[in-house]
């Protein structure tokens, strides 16, 4: 039996935990015995077998064999690696451990807290932090941190940390890179990167995630500026850049606009002969994009073709949004082409920025093809697909495919938002359909669709333009009353109504409804309501 639970030990941890399983099955034909089994246990954690360790666990259990805070530790970390964080949480809480068979410690806590911070159950992660005896140590506090990272939650976060330096806990560079990690994102970036400068006055020395992440830092809060100082001084400490801080570096400066700042750490990859990929190129394209620099893109993307760069399907839909921005559509469509000759899986992203590089100049006919293509690729138009290809038709004076494109969408799973309203409103009032425009409003109410100042003055400008001066007068006095807020342009467009037929009175009314209200009178308002006198 010794010689058995002996063996059992060894390959477990060696990690050959399936020579471990063997060995306890033929053992379990002579004798089954707890530290057998507790061996056996810890042998399905290390193999992620989550399912045999608490089969395993509970029959120990029912036999009245002692089962140890080791075994039970196993099971829950098995139930982190397969992010069964419900079944640790049972064990720990719920379970056998709860009624005292078996004592948590330190470890069981870490194990259920990681646990719950993979599935990115922060709630629960801060709960068992708050509610455990057992004593806290630096991996407790560092993965709750990361827990709270992972939620945005980087208020907590930093709390957490300066419970750690309150408690005078030795914290290491983890602990500092979770911190920093949590407070790089949104408003806590300027705390991120107090908390790094803070560290040249600490003995914690910076690696390469603490560069990387204070780099990123830099692109929330639009310090392009700090990006390549931080680049420098981890030259300076003799940490070598990867492909990873290349490409955090490129996003902080996409997110900053600075696009030849970007293109700047994809040169100073080179000269550093860091091998490239396409999460690097990626961002690089990504960079060229947000400024509509098409040429560069495209340059990019066969600069990764000669380098024999595995492209993936992002990167291409990078470069086709950059062709749309920059209003190239016949270049956005060659680069869609190339994915489809590559046989590579094309996805909804690819052909919606296709769809938006068409509807940037109005291509309808162009964009409503692409978009009934989808299906014979066992695609599904979403939400972004519709709004765009009716907004091409409502560019290319299309009302009516706008209005029919509306009612397909509104008979799918995506139903229509505030986008493709105002697209459709805005389509028919450009055609003088002011019926079907004042129909689409209506529809926005009782249909709960957030109304909007965009969407209030298409349909008083649709009613505006066809002289429905009554209509228009109707609908903003309707709004009014739902407190969405109009401007100069609604006011503007129900006085031309009320001018057209020569309604003086009611274009005074309105005059002084402007100057009543927040909405600044302008030249076009007096002009108007001055002619409507001229015609009465």
């Amino acid at each position: 039996t010794i010689t058995f639970s002996s063996a059992i030990t060894a390959c477990e941890k060696s990690g050959e935990w399936e020579k471990a399983l063997v060995l306890f099955s033929h053992m379990v034909l002579r004798d089954y015995h707890g530290i057998h089994s507790n061996a056996a246990i810890s042998a399905y954690g290390k193999g992620s077998r989550w399912e045999n360790a608490a089969y395993l666990l509970s029959t120990i259990l029912e036999r009245k064999i002692e089962a140890t805070t080791r075994s039970f530790n196993s099971v829950i970390r098995a139930c982190q690696k397969s992010s069964e964080w419900e079944k640790a949480l049972h064990l720990l809480s719920g379970g056998a451990m709860s009624r005292g068979m078996a004592k948590p410690d330190t470890m069981t806590i870490n194990a259920a807290i990681l646990a719950c911070a993979q599935c990115s159950q922060w709630n629960e992660a801060l709960r068992l932090f708050g509610e455990t005896s057992q004593k806290k140590d630096r991996i407790t506090f560092n993965t709750t941190i990361s827990a709270c990272g992972k939620a945005e939650k980087w208020e907590i976060a930093l709390q957490l940390f300066s419970q750690m330096v309150q408690n005078e806990l030795e914290y290491d560079v983890k602990s500092l890179n979770a911190t920093i990690g949590a407070l790089e994102k949104g408003s806590g970036w300027e705390a991120a990167l107090r908390l790094f400068g803070s560290m040249a006055h600490i003995t914690v020395k910076h690696n390469i995630v603490t560069f990387s992440t204070a780099i990123s830092a830099c692109g929330f809060g639009g310090r392009w500026d700090m990006v390549l100082q931080l680049f420098n001084a981890m030259a300076d400490s003799s940490i070598k850049s990867d492909k990873i801080v290349l490409a955090v570096a490129i996003k902080a400066c996409e997110k900053a606009g600075q696009f030849e700042r970007a293109l700047h750490f994809l040169t100073l990859a080179g000269h550093a002969k860091v091998q490239l990929d396409a999460v690097v190129f990626g961002a690089a394209i990504g960079a060229c994009k947000n400024v509509g620099d098409w040429s560069e893109s495209l340059w990019l993307l066969g600069v990764m073709m000669e380098s024999e760069v595995e492209l993936n399907v992002a990167t291409y839909n990078a470069a086709i949004s950059s062709c749309g921005v920059g209003g190239k559509w016949e270049k956005a469509l060659h680069v869609l082409r190339l994915v489809a000759q590559r046989n590579m899986q094309l996805d909804v992203i690819t052909f919606n920025a296709a769809i938006s590089a068409c509807e940037e100049i109005g291509e309808w006919e162009k964009a409503l093809s692409l978009l009934r293509m989808m299906p014979r690729t066992q695609l599904r138009p979403d939400q972004i697909t519709f709004d765009a290809v009716i907004s091409a038709c409502r560019k290319g004076d299309e009302w009516e495919k706008a209005l029919w494109l509306f009612g397909v969408l509104s008979h799918s799973h995506a139903k229509p938002n505030t986008i493709a309203f105002i697209a459709t409103i805005s389509a028919c009032a450009k055609g003088g359909a002011w019926e079907m425009a004042l129909q689409l409003f209506s529809e926005m109410e009782w249909t709960n669709v957030q109304i909007t100042t965009i969407s209030l003055n298409a349909t008083v400008s649709a009613c505006a333009s066809a002289g429905e001066w009554e209509k228009a007068i109707q609908c903003f006095s309707a709004i009014v009353h739902s407190r969405v807020e109009s401007d100069a342009i609604t006011s503007n467009a129900v006085i031309s109504a009320c001018e057209r037929r020569g309604k003086w009175e009611k274009a005074l009314h309105m005059l002084s409804v402007m100057a009543r209200s927040t909405v600044e009178s302008e030249t076009t308002s007096f002009g108007a309501a001055i002619s409507a006198c001229d015609k009465a």
